[in-house]
């Protein structure tokens, strides 16, 4: 046998090899995916594109069935959404929450740290949490709509929440409202007593007003200062109620006192 047939003998070998390890693949590849497991496949490709690759997501007759271990209940949130698919008749969410050892008093010291670092959360918002073992409940009343939203996602980001109970209201949109607002604002932080505090981040007192009803929330540092801010707002708005739910402290939280930027 000369060269030239032995070269040629030595490629017919070699791509009789290539084609017998190709065998498998073609096997497999002839084989039709169903279209539960297609929608699985897919499912996961997107949940691992949103962090979220600890997270299986097994179809079957259009439901899907989520299991895996997530950090918070952000992310739980995040994988049922995303599993939502057109063709997803239903999401079964059996997904665990990382075990993590806190009290609800340190939720409620993290949630209190959210509200402080909105930039958005002003004086016409007052959201409050309640915590039992990881349950968050937020009630209150916000200004503007997305406030409701974002604060909620931003609580669900906190380790430990199990779950969040989200009461908090929209304040009706109202030209009246806003010129109530508007008065009691530059009537409170005009005032000697209040002015200290005047285009700071959080300042002490918010003003909630609804259907011309207006509440004051937060804290003050006196008995004083109580009846004092009582006493601006009643006699400077056109509000036709007034309640004061202020909390009397002897100190203003520190983060009150943080000058805008």
């Amino acid at each position: 046998m000369n060269s030239k047939q032995r070269s040629s003998a030595r490629l017919t070998v070699l791509a009789l090899c290539a084609t017998l390890a190709l065998v498998p693949t073609l096997a497999r590849a002839s084989r039709p995916a169903t279209p539960d497991a297609s929608l699985g496949n897919l499912i996961e490709y997107r949940l691992a594109r949103h962090g979220l690759d600890r997270v299986r997501a097994d179809v079957h007759n259009g439901v899907v069935t989520l299991t895996g271990t997530v950090d918070n209940l952000a992310e739980r949130n995040a994988a049922e959404k995303v599993a939502k698919l057109e063709d997803i008749s239903q999401v079964v969410d059996n997904l665990n929450l990382k075990k993590v050892d806190r009290t609800d008093a340190a939720i409620v010291v993290d949630i209190q740290d959210v509200l402080d670092h909105y930039p958005f959360y002003g004086i016409f918002d007052w959201v409050e949490a309640h915590v039992g073992d990881g349950q968050v409940e937020l009630t209150g009343s916000v200004y503007q709509p997305w406030h409701r939203d974002v604060l909620e996602q931003r609580v669900a980001r906190i380790e430990g929440v199990h779950s969040i109970k989200n009461e908090v209201t929209v304040q009706p949109v109202s030209l009246t409202d806003d010129a109530i607002r508007t008065q009691a604002a530059g009537a409170l932080y005009s005032d000697f007593m209040f002015n200290d505090f005047a285009g700071t981040l959080h300042p002490p007192i918010h003003i909630v007003v609804e259907n011309g009803k207006l509440t004051l929330e937060g804290t003050v540092r006196s008995k004083v200062e109580k009846q004092g801010a009582e006493a601006i707002v009643r006699n400077d708005t056109s509000a036709f109620h007034v309640k004061d739910d202020l909390r009397v402290s002897g100190q203003i939280p520190s983060s009150s006192r943080q000058p805008a930027t």
